[in-house]
């Protein structure tokens, strides 16, 4: 897996004292108990989250089966990408996998600062610049990685998933059953 570091509170705390003012005047605190279903598939993904402290995961139904396809802890963000940018109904469900905190960016104060704001448009493209490059860099280790590479991996480079995560979800987002990845967690 691509070795990538990104620190969006770091690009935030390097924004003008301005901007920082107007995007604070914009967001929401919100707090969501552990197990909470902040986003239902078939509703419309409204604004972007940005976990102060929590844990919280983005995940797809298939029949009876919940498939988790990102997680997100303290000081990074997580919203259905293609119900937010479209602003169409999602196909995900967002939860909080801990008591999370969070500050909401509605989607019209989002469009708002990009349309005003150039210093805001360059933020939001190295953010979502980060996004695919951590979303290419995920398909190409499920392509290429056996399941003990991409565990590793996180074992290395992510170790507070690997302590807040739950086994099933973190089994699910890495591309494996649960029992697969605790029988490596058992061997290592």
């Amino acid at each position: 897996m691509l070795k990538h570091s990104f620190d969006i509170k770091k690009e935030y705390d390097a924004l003008s004292p301005s901007l920082k003012v107007e995007i604070l005047r914009c967001l929401q605190l919100r707090h969501f108990k552990k197990n909470a279903i902040i986003l239902q598939e078939g509703d419309v993904c409204d604004g972007v989250y940005f976990i102060r402290k929590g844990c919280c995961r983005t995940y797809l139904m298939s029949g009876a089966k919940d498939i988790t396809t990102s997680v997100a802890i303290d000081n990074q963000l997580i919203f259905a990408t293609d119900s937010f940018l479209e602003q169409e109904e999602s196909s995900e469900y967002i939860q909080a996998i801990e008591d999370t905190q969070c500050c909401f960016l509605s989607f019209e104060a989002y469009e708002d600062l990009l349309a005003r704001n150039l210093e805001f448009n360059k933020f939001v493209r190295r953010v979502r610049d980060n996004y695919f490059i951590n979303m290419a860099s995920m398909l190409n280790s499920i392509r290429a990685q056996s399941a003990l590479e991409r565990y590793e991996y996180f074992m290395e480079e992510k170790p507070m998933f690997i302590q807040r995560v739950p086994l099933r979800y973190l089994a699910s987002f890495l591309g494996m059953s649960k029992e697969t990845l605790s029988r490596m967690r058992s061997q290592i």
